[in-house]
């Protein structure tokens, strides 16, 4: 759990469910023709990881959005869609949007934090439950989201939002134990 792919579906499917429910959302990998509204999701750099002692690590990987919103009447009418879709992913990835991660004693989920789902043996095109993830289970954001428009090169009445998210989790890299478990030892009492 918790491995690199884990975090880039998860974060996929809290962009689909969440934050824009209504546009298609696939990893980089997932072949096919889109349609707009469309949303691709992709690591852009490799990350890096360090030891916490000695059963966990920490990961560090930055994060490609490309947002390619409907098309628009007019380039004024592109431009505040393309602002909605901004304002969208900056609330999700710095206040949190995961309505069954909300305290209740603040009505709000957990700032700066994406939920992490365990897709060990979930193909890549299946869904998985809300209850496949441990409610502790999440990706931190550790840099202020980067997320903003820019022209699209297919049309000017129309925006594309690309943005960067910096994520660390931590994962266990323990050794599951095989075979007979030593759960105590006797201990002979020796008379002298």
């Amino acid at each position: 759990m918790r491995k690199s792919i884990d975090v880039l579906r998860s974060v996929k499917k809290y962009i689909a469910e969440d934050v824009l429910p209504d546009y298609e959302v696939r990893l980089s990998s997932e072949e096919g023709a889109w349609e707009r509204p469309f949303c691709r999701v992709a690591w852009s750099t490799s990350g890096n990881q360090r030891a916490i002692g000695k059963l966990q690590l920490e990961l560090r990987r930055t994060l490609s959005i490309v947002v390619w919103p409907v098309e628009s009447a007019t380039a004024d009418e592109g431009k505040l869609v393309a602002e909605a879709v901004v304002e969208a992913l900056t609330l999700a990835f710095s206040m949190g949007l995961h309505t069954d991660s909300y305290r209740s004693a603040s009505n709000r989920a957990h700032p700066r934090r994406i939920p992490v789902w365990d897709y060990d043996g979930v193909p890549l095109t299946a869904a998985v439950a809300e209850n496949a993830r441990a409610t502790t289970d999440f990706a931190t954001v550790i840099d202020d989201p980067e997320i903003g428009d820019i022209d699209d090169p297919n049309t000017p009445k129309s925006r594309v939002v690309t943005g960067d998210i910096r994520l660390r989790w931590t994962r266990s890299v323990a050794v599951a134990a095989e075979g007979e478990v030593v759960v105590g030892v006797p201990l002979e009492s020796q008379a002298s």
